[in-house]
């Protein structure tokens, strides 16, 4: 995983995938991956699209990496929902909803609240 962590940095440098910048920082939000389970943060755009959607992200040092897009799900910031709806259908992959669930911590929820961390524990 070391690999594709190094490879995604690298396409982003090279403007071969576009992440998210935080505002009024040069800081970005990375790619979390864990063995076979990757998030993808990125720009929405049709270019992020179009290259997610070949079925088979090629970053540099050739390394390919697959996704299987009937086991993913799309997440939406400031997006409409006709508009994720209608690229949802374009890659083939399900609507996700916030909060939900990767390994095993709740992303999106309100982890003021104690019923949040029972997942977590």
């Amino acid at each position: 995983m070391e690999g594709l962590n190094i490879a995604s940095q690298e396409a982003c440098e090279k403007s071969l995938f576009h992440d998210i910048r935080l505002p009024k920082s040069d800081s970005n939000l990375s790619q979390p991956f864990y063995t076979d389970d990757a998030l993808f943060i990125g720009d929405w755009s049709q270019n992020n699209l179009k290259k997610l959607s070949k079925n088979t992200l090629v970053l540099p040092r050739g390394l390919r990496f697959k996704v299987d897009f009937y086991k993913s799900k799309v997440f939406r910031i400031g997006v409409s929902e006709r508009k994720l709806a209608c690229n949802a259908r374009i890659l083939s992959c399900d609507v996700g909803s916030f909060p939900f669930n990767y390994l095993g911590v709740l992303v999106g929820a309100n982890m003021n609240l104690i019923k949040n961390w029972k997942l977590t524990v």
